[in-house]
């Protein structure tokens, strides 16, 4: 088992297995129609049925969740295969920062390479396909959640890599 998490190959390997496993978990929610609060939000909305809103959406709240509705509205108009893929996206993302953090965190404590991955991907995989997730990935107006935790994870990590470099220029970057 060590030679395998030893591979240079590893890192690549466990965001592919993470992506796949999402990609199959969720694949049967892509043609689920709107639900309760995608109605006003998103089918519902004409301010972000068109992409010329660009400055005003992402000046309103929620800005940056918006924009992603109006280019997801812009490029498939109200059909929600294209809304429940990049949840789906954004959720592997997720989960491949949170295999990440957790590698840059054991690291940090002194724990060796191999066993280090085998961890991080094990739970990330765990948070990639936990029941309570669901709601985040398949009910689409979600994505404001999601979103908000790919920049809270994106955040740690950066401190996490940032209080173990070695200089304060660096430290300073992350």
């Amino acid at each position: 088992m060590d030679r395998i998490f030893s591979n240079r190959w590893a890192n690549p390997a466990a965001v592919l297995v993470i992506a796949v496993s999402v990609l199959i978990a969720y694949s049967n929610s892509f043609h689920a129609a709107f639900q309760f609060d995608d109605l006003p939000n998103i089918a519902n909305n004409a301010h972000i049925q068109s992409i010329d809103n660009f400055w005003s959406i992402l000046k309103s709240n929620r800005g940056v969740t918006y924009i992603t509705f109006a280019l997801n509205y812009a490029v498939g108009g109200p059909d929600v295969f294209g809304f429940h893929i990049v949840n789906t996206v954004i959720h592997i993302i997720n989960s491949a920062l949170v295999y990440f953090l957790l590698l840059s965190t054991l690291g940090l404590m002194g724990f060796a390479t191999a066993r280090a991955r085998f961890i991080a991907v094990f739970a990330a995989l765990l948070f990639a396909l936990h029941p309570v997730q669901t709601q985040s990935v398949t009910y689409i107006v979600q994505r404001m959640e999601s979103l908000s935790a790919t920049f809270f994870i994106l955040a740690l990590m950066l401190f996490v890599r940032g209080a173990g470099s070695p200089g304060p220029a660096r430290r300073w970057v992350y």
